[in-house]
């Protein structure tokens, strides 16, 4: 059935298609909403968010395993990159929703650009900037969402609109780290990045070398320049370090477009079921890294923070900058739910032995958590106003509520959904 005479088909459990159409790229996540829109136009968002139900929107669906039950939830699939392409001019690119980093890096780069994207090119690159984003450039160019200059948005009364920071300054603060709790986005227009010559490499360690590996790269990161940006995955197999540098460095001296970047890091390219833990660290315990890299955890991933990423920079969103010196991502890969099982167990054992770490950052938070657990007070105040102001009803679900208005009990079907 359609919401309206022009709108998008809604479909339903049960229906052909519903399945696929609800399946994120975490398989890991099994989201089973009232519904699902597939919206490849500003049009089709708009009558779904008109068809006054509650609305959840995902992209690739990397970051969905914490999003809450949608039994009562339309499920919005932000497919506009199917329509329309990712367009650059001289000083923007404009993402539609639903963009895989992979394309835009590839339209930047036919411009000699460079943006702030992720180390995955199947990641979707709207997502990522509204969690306010660690780039393979992260520590010279900072917080990726900080480059994001407007945001187009369908708002809680399905008006679209196009928010910066002088027509709506809440709520593009808000928006950059915040997530999905304000509106359904449609685009983001993004400021390149001013880089030279990028140079990158990626090195391997068998297991019998992990320890001097990850001790060495340990003190490499304490006088690295901040011009790198460098990530170590400690897994049973071994250790891989892979860097991007702006100048030739130790772990960097290959000279690279901005397309080869794009497979460095080595991320799945398929979907694949995932569960993770993630914190941020101010040092590094060795000997507890090294005794949790094993099965059946699939690899502990540490992310060199610093440099540009110390310091929010005038006007930025909440999630102007990420405090700690490492980023810490665990990951499992479970075939079935007594793989899960003992995943799970790995996890907690883990952040068990992480009591020292710091909050976390939404960007690699893939696991149910608070939202006030990833911000600090007074921003995280200024989210809950923010949400009160353009959400007053609480119609717009995310994997990290703010300030969460209850939903009505009801279980009834939306009227566009019947």
């Amino acid at each position: 059935m359609a919401l309206s005479a022009t709108g998008p088909d809604v479909l339903r459990p049960g229906d052909a298609g519903y399945d696929e159409a609800r399946r994120t790229w975490n398989l890991a996540a099994d989201l089973r909403p009232a519904g699902v829109v597939r919206a490849t136009s500003v049009d089709d968002v708009r009558a779904a968010v008109a068809d006054g139900g509650r609305i959840a929107a995902i992209g690739s669906g990397h970051g969905a395993l914490p999003m809450p039950g949608l039994r009562d939830v339309l499920l919005v699939r932000t497919e506009l990159h199917r329509a329309e392409p990712v367009a650059v001019d001289g000083a923007c690119v404009r993402i539609p929703a639903g963009t895989p980093w992979e394309a835009v890096v590839r339209a930047a780069a036919a411009h000699g650009l460079h943006v702030p994207h992720a180390s995955a090119p199947s990641v979707g690159a709207v997502g990522f900037l509204l969690g306010g984003g660690l780039s393979v450039y992260a520590r010279a160019s900072g917080v990726a969402a900080n480059h994001v200059r407007a945001i187009e948005l369908v708002d809680a009364e399905a008006n679209p609109r196009r928010v910066d920071a002088d027509t709506d300054p809440d709520l593009f603060w808000a928006l950059r780290g915040g997530g999905g709790s304000f509106g359904v986005v449609t685009a983001i227009e993004l400021d390149p990045l001013d880089l030279p010559t990028v140079y990158a490499t990626r090195r391997t360690w068998p297991a019998d070398e992990a320890e001097d590996a990850l001790a060495t790269w340990a003190a490499w990161t304490q006088q690295a320049p901040p011009t790198t940006t460098s990530t170590l995955r400690l897994t049973p197999d071994g250790v891989t370090v892979a860097t991007t540098a702006l100048a030739p460095c130790e772990y960097a001296w290959t000279p690279v477009d901005p397309a080869a970047v794009l497979d460095l890091h080595g991320e799945p390219e398929t979907p694949t079921p995932i569960v993770s833990t993630h914190a941020l660290l101010y040092a590094l315990d060795l000997p507890t890294l090294l005794r949790h890299a094993r099965a059946p955890l699939a690899a502990i991933e540490l992310r060199h923070l610093g440099g540009r990423l110390a310091t929010a920079p005038p006007g930025a969103g909440v999630t102007g900058h990420v405090p700690g010196a490492y980023a810490l991502r665990a990951i499992a890969t479970p075939a079935d739910a007594d793989a899960a099982g003992a995943a799970d167990a790995a996890l907690q054992r883990l952040d068990a032995d992480l009591r020292s770490a710091s909050r976390r950052t939404r960007t690699l938070t893939e696991s149910i958590a608070p939202a006030h657990s990833l911000y600090d007070p007074a921003a995280y105040a200024r989210l809950i106003a923010a949400k009160r102001t353009w959400d007053p009803r609480g119609r717009f679900v995310d994997p990290y509520e703010i300030a969460p208005v209850a939903a009505s009990t009801s279980t009834s079907t939306p009227s566009g959904m019947r």
